[in-house]
């Protein structure tokens, strides 16, 4: 296995293909098609962080820095390796190599599982890893949206101290 950090991939059309065959097979069941739309403009703005096995993508994760705060735009993996930790692998990789970069504050937000039932796996994850609900948008998206939070330190320090 192998973790790789891509800044602004939008020009690497390899890694963009590979990325978008997950999104593809992940459309309907976790992502509406917009999603596949935006995510090529997304990666000329937003960082990828991608974990391979046997050079293939399996897990992605795309994200930005908004007000001080990482955050998880999107997050992926090929759906016939779910449940074999590649996830949190690279979540782990992923938060680790951000709190090193000085970042305290996680945000995401999600689909709220009363309404979409396979989203109660995708919080139970993130919860497993230290978020909390800290949100919920009734106006967002088709049937709203929740935002997941967590802070590293008991301060809830909200600003970075070092930029990547």
């Amino acid at each position: 296995m192998k973790i790789k950090l891509y800044k602004r991939p939008g020009k690497n059309k390899k890694l963009i293909n590979e990325m978008k065959i997950i999104i593809d097979e992940l459309t309907g069941i976790w992502f509406t098609k917009h999603v596949g739309q935006s995510f090529y403009i997304d990666l000329y703005y937003q960082d990828v962080f991608v974990l391979y096995n046997k050079n293939k993508v399996k897990s992605f994760i795309i994200f930005t820095c908004i007000d001080g705060c990482i955050t998880i735009t999107l997050f992926a993996t090929n759906n016939e390796d779910r449940n074999k930790g590649y996830g949190s692998i690279l979540y782990k990789s992923f938060e680790k190599y951000c709190i090193k970069n000085g970042f305290k504050r996680f945000l995401l937000q999600t689909k709220p599982p009363e309404k979409f039932q396979n989203y109660n796996s995708t919080i139970s994850f993130y919860e497993k890893h230290g978020y909390k609900v800290t949100k919920v948008y009734k106006e967002l998206w088709e049937n709203g949206a929740i935002q997941m939070e967590k802070n590293i330190n008991t301060k809830n320090r909200k600003i970075c101290t070092k930029i990547l």
